[in-house]
């Protein structure tokens, strides 16, 4: 089955614009209310509120998404999920900020195959580098002689 894009509409104004599907049978394979928000309401709002602290922390101005600020998103989803069911420092869950890192790199796969960046998405994502696995880090010290302890990554690991 070919997955769908959601893609850009010319309006009337000449702006472009995210929408659903025109066709009315197609949009019902994106039920917004009945299949996501009246699943999760509370868990939306947690991620909602992620966004505000987040872009008080990282933007000045109206809320958006400066992509360019926002990568790493599967390496810092790992972070979060450690401290699953524990609150972060600044007053969010740190479950929500798991479920908010996985709605970015989901939209960043979505815009990289053509669909149209929302409307509180600023910038392209920053060029990332994959990061060297921990392991990788581990066995590449411990070759070069490394002994003890060290910390990396924020992670505390004997050698």
């Amino acid at each position: 089955m070919k997955e769908k894009i959601l893609t850009a509409q010319s309006t009337n104004s000449g702006s472009r614009s995210q929408t659903l599907p025109t066709d009315a049978a197609e949009r019902e394979e994106y039920p917004l209310a009945e299949g996501l928000l009246f699943y999760f309401p509370n868990a939306l709002a947690a991620v909602s509120n992620v966004s505000v602290v987040g872009g008080r922390q990282h933007n000045l101005g109206p809320l958006h998404w400066d992509r360019s600020k926002s990568t790493n998103h599967a390496d810092k989803i790992l972070r979060h999920q450690v401290d699953a069911g524990t609150m972060d420092t600044d007053g969010t869950r740190h479950s929500a900020k798991v479920a908010w890192r996985a709605l970015a790199q989901l939209e960043d796969e979505l815009i990289a195959a053509g669909a149209t960046p929302g409307k509180n998405a600023k910038n392209s994502p920053a060029k990332t580098v994959t990061p060297e696995p921990l392991w990788s880090i581990i066995e590449r010290l411990r070759a070069e002689g490394y002994k003890g302890q060290t910390c990396i990554d924020g992670k505390w690991v004997y050698l």
